[in-house]
């Protein structure tokens, strides 16, 4: 008889958990706490960065191999419980697991039987754990012990499936031999190597990976720094660095810094995991990201001479090309401080747009345009600040044209020919110089 897993949280890791459970031969029975994103589920219309996955997680439902429940719990047994819900920054920058918490409890509760706990929502190192581990201890009993495990997931944005469903590598964190094992064995088909550990090291696995992404950008954009005094082509550094095969070409390229949900909450994490503890590594890391944003500023203060009332264009609103996500997206911290200086700003972006309106709604000193050359028309400065495909396929006669002042563009992403656009008679600056 097939294994039956039940998910709460239907975001990328959810729906691609999902979709490897059922390849693996698991009954899957799925649920999310968003009642609109049921509905599009159900309905078959869910809009994502990433529509390959929802296509097999709903061929999965057509299938009869995944269900959707309405209900945050399963009606009966189950062998395996995935929290797969989202761990958001507070205020303080610090992931809030309050969510996660109540999903845990609320399976122990009012599941029947033995199952296990599998967390791929990872609370951050540190208590957070133990915290959760005493607030299931009260529905635990001698013949019922609720095993935690975590197995965080590794997944690019918008390569869910192909990196939930081929994993580089599998991290079991538990301190249950038997659960262990039990996780392992379900996971054998996929023939990807297995790490046994405990749960604080796979905690730390999953925060690490992600500061080291983030630390690798933070690099680069130093070496930009220097690159720039000392008159080298960051561009031929970063490519030359990459053809080592220790380094590789991921996370090294410079420009305007990271963003987006994972690298910024996890390396603040990191930074603020031991009172007293100064970890400068990870400060460094972060207050250099900080520094990306202001060079976008003070290159165009230098540029324009004033910010005041200068018109300036944001091409890029989403933390990265492929994704709608504006997570502490680059782009809208550059709006903020823009506006701070007295600027106008004029937004567009050509898929997170409607979130963006959301994050930062218009106001007397910032429109949101549906159209990049709309955007730009009138602009004294063109900021590019997320590296789409389509910005560098523009006409951009058209918008040298139509661009007012010096006609600055500022590129923060190397994503444009400079002397193409320095032939049209523009300004232009990339940032990693």
């Amino acid at each position: 008889m097939a294994q039956h897993a039940f998910i709460v949280g239907l975001g990328h890791v959810g729906l691609a958990t999902a979709v490897c459970l059922a390849e693996l031969g698991c009954r899957v029975t799925a649920h999310d706490h968003d009642a609109a994103r049921m509905d599009g589920l159900a309905e078959g219309r869910l809009e994502s960065d990433e529509p390959a996955l929802v296509a097999a997680f709903l061929q999965g439902v057509a299938a009869g191999q995944i269900a959707l429940s309405r209900r945050s719990h399963p009606d009966g047994p189950i062998d395996f419980a995935f929290a797969c819900v989202g761990t958001p920054l507070k205020p303080d920058g610090r992931p809030a697991t309050t969510g996660l918490r109540n999903t845990l409890i609320d399976l122990a509760a009012r599941t029947p039987g033995d199952f296990l706990l599998v967390l791929k929502s990872v609370p951050p190192p540190g208590g957070a754990l133990s915290r959760l581990q005493a607030a299931l201890a009260r529905l635990r009993t001698p013949t019922r012990n609720l095993p935690v495990v975590i197995t965080p997931e590794f997944p690019r944005r918008g390569q869910a499936l192909r990196d939930i469903t081929q994993p580089s590598r599998i991290v079991i964190g538990t301190d249950d031999g038997q659960a262990a094992n039990t996780l392992a064995k379900l996971y054998a088909p996929l023939r990807s190597p297995i790490l046994f550990v405990s749960p604080a090291s796979a905690q730390l696995i999953k925060y690490a990976s992600n500061a080291f992404f983030a630390a690798k950008i933070s690099f680069i954009n130093e070496i930009a720094s220097l690159a720039r005094s000392t008159g080298a082509d960051v561009r031929s550094v970063a490519e030359g660095m990459a053809l080592d095969p220790r380094i590789g070409a991921d996370f090294i390229e410079p420009g305007i810094g990271y963003g987006g949900d994972c690298l910024p909450r996890e390396v603040r994490a990191l930074e603020r995991l031991i009172p007293g503890h100064r970890p400068g590594m990870l400060r460094a890391t972060l207050a250099i990201n900080a520094r990306q944003r202001e060079a976008v500023i003070s290159t165009l203060n230098e540029a324009l001479g004033t910010l005041r009332g200068k018109e300036i264009c944001i091409f890029g609103l989403a933390f990265k090309a492929g994704t709608g996500d504006v997570r502490e997206a680059p782009g809208l911290a550059v709006i903020d401080a823009l506006r701070r200086g007295g600027a106008h700003v004029r937004a567009y972006d050509p898929r997170a747009g409607a979130a963006a309106r959301d994050a930062r709604p218009a106001d007397e000193r910032l429109s949101h345009y549906d159209d990049a050359y709309q955007a730009a028309a009138g602009a004294d400065a063109v900021v590019i600040a997320t590296d789409w495909p389509e910005f560098r396929s523009l006409d951009w006669t058209d918008i040298a044209e139509h661009l007012s002042g010096p006609r600055v563009v500022v590129d923060g992403r190397n994503l444009l020919e400079g002397d193409a656009l320095r032939a049209l008679g523009l300004s232009f600056i990339p940032l990693a110089g």
